[in-house]
């Protein structure tokens, strides 16, 4: 007899993501917060010619100049500038705000009250902490992650940590050869 596993709050888990092939014209609301994780599924679903949903709380300020990519999510209160981009499948979560001609890479995740001020950049699966902050045209490279708290006052190389006020980067564990220096 097989078991079926319950989530914390008693709903049945139907299975993993990975084991699921979805049908052409499938649709999902991808909710997953690992920016690395959700790329990884984006991509195997897409493959099987599913589409991944955008959804925009009512709440949420969004400018009639910026963008946002297809399959993301934009949360209560969250903002978004004039002419700023969320490019596929960015999170901006509750109360974070992306400011005016900020560029948002794919995959992209920023946590509630998180900020990237004006003309801040972040590049392809960058992951931004609770109330972390990337100063005015400041950018984070990609699979760089910054710390919840940290505020950042220089450009982070890709594949790295940047943590504390002002943020310090370093290599992350999982960072491919050559992937950012040890400090900057």
């Amino acid at each position: 007899e097989e078991q079926t596993l319950v989530l914390p709050d008693g709903m049945p888990l139907l299975g993993r993501a990975s084991d699921y092939q979805p049908e052409p014209g499938d649709e999902f609301l991808l909710a997953v917060g690992n920016p690395e994780t959700r790329k990884k599924i984006a991509e195997r679903y897409w493959s099987y010619g599913a589409v991944i949903e955008t959804i925009v709380h009512p709440t949420a300020y969004i400018a009639s100049s910026s963008t946002i990519g297809v399959g993301s999510i934009v949360a209560p209160f969250a903002s978004v500038g004039a002419s700023a981009v969320l490019a596929e499948l960015c999170q901006v979560h509750f109360y974070a705000s992306v400011a005016h001609d900020v560029r948002v890479g794919r995959f992209s995740a920023l946590s509630p009250y998180a900020a990237v001020n004006g003309g801040g950049r972040l590049g392809e699966c960058v992951f931004m902490g609770t109330r972390a902050t990337v100063n005015p045209l400041r950018a984070v490279a990609d699979h760089s992650k910054v710390a919840a708290g940290s505020v950042v006052y220089q450009d982070v190389p890709a594949w790295s940590l940047a943590a504390g006020n002002p943020a310090k980067a370093r290599r992350l564990m999982n960072a491919p050869a050559g992937g950012a220096s040890d400090e900057k």
